[in-house]
């Protein structure tokens, strides 16, 4: 660990940056969209990307305003190469980072 006394002011500042974005990547818990777009600023998503990303949190929040549980369930059919299994990624990724005991 670097010593804070030894930190150039540019290297406080990332610091201090990293710190922000790790607080707001937790704050997603029920935004997978919102994970996705801090997490990954230079990725331009698909629209049914999107949609899907955006289907889930709204069911998380309905289930957390309504205190139960529903399961979410989505299927997707498409060609090859349409970014399937890097939307499944993102899920993993923001459920993993978001939710004890994952």
């Amino acid at each position: 660990m670097t010593d804070p006394a030894m930190m150039k002011a540019e290297d406080i500042v990332e610091a201090d940056e990293a710190e922000g974005l790790v607080e707001a990547l937790l704050a997603t818990t029920n935004n997978p969209l919102q994970f996705v777009q801090l997490a990954f600023p230079a990725i331009r998503l698909e629209k049914w990307q999107r949609e899907v990303l955006a289907a889930i949190g709204d069911q998380l929040q309905e289930n957390a305003r309504l205190d139960r549980f529903k399961a979410i369930q989505i299927a997707v059919a498409s060609g090859n190469g349409i970014g399937k299994t890097a939307l499944l990624s993102w899920i993993i990724l923001w459920a993993v980072l978001t939710f004890e005991e994952t």
